[in-house]
């Protein structure tokens, strides 16, 4: 019976720890996951301890795993849009847009899933400038 009792708790232990979760695979950011998809949301830029804040709509696709393009249109400018192709790269939950251009930079990896990603520049102070990227996937 001591036997039986061994095996049904080495069993089960098996099971229990043998399931992951799958969620996890969604976490999953580098190059390689955001060649070929299509991405639309806002970013959310603040100042002055959130004071002052300027939203604009925000469109990606990722071409390749090195090469993309944006289109940007802030709040107040209806006519104004401003379409940029770019070179980006990722390292761990670092994001870079090489360039000049709105979206350029470091971004940190905030929150990802299989459909939205939330990308943040900020140093983190209270009065600094921070911009917050929220994209949902569209394709």
């Amino acid at each position: 019976m001591k036997t039986i009792k061994t095996l049904f708790f080495l069993s089960l232990s098996i099971l229990l720890f043998s399931c992951g979760d799958d969620a996890n695979d969604d976490l999953n950011f580098d190059a390689e996951s955001l060649k070929q998809t299509s991405w639309g949301g806002a970013m959310v830029e603040s100042y002055i301890g959130g004071k002052s804040i300027c939203k604009s709509e925000v469109g990606i696709i990722f071409y390749t795993a090195e090469t993309g393009q944006y289109d940007i249109k802030g709040q107040e400018d209806t006519d104004l849009r401003e379409i940029t192709r770019f070179e980006y790269s990722v390292d761990g939950k670092m994001f870079f847009i090489k360039g000049e251009e709105s979206l350029s930079g470091y971004w940190l990896l905030i929150e990802k899933s299989k459909n939205r990603i939330v990308l943040e520049q900020s140093s983190g102070g209270d009065y600094s400038y921070k911009a917050t990227l929220v994209l949902t996937r569209t394709h």
